[in-house]
């Protein structure tokens, strides 16, 4: 795969991971205030904190590929 096919390919995920990033922070928002401990609203910031972890990753390997072309 060529350089240019993999960033294709991470912009893609990125912008899928950036759609999902604003649904949970939608959710969130509509969450009950304060949060339970066993709320599933827990689950939803855990779930909201992989995916902002994964987009920073992405990010990041697409400054890598810009750096290598």
């Amino acid at each position: 795969m060529s350089n240019l096919q993999l960033r294709s390919e991470l912009l893609t995920l990125s912008s899928k991971l950036s759609v999902s990033r604003g649904i949970l922070s939608t959710a969130q928002s509509h969450a009950s205030i304060p949060v339970p401990p066993n709320s599933p609203a827990v689950g939803l910031t855990t779930l909201a904190e992989a995916v902002s972890a994964q987009q920073d990753a992405l990010d990041h390997m697409l400054k890598i590929l810009e750096k290598m072309s």
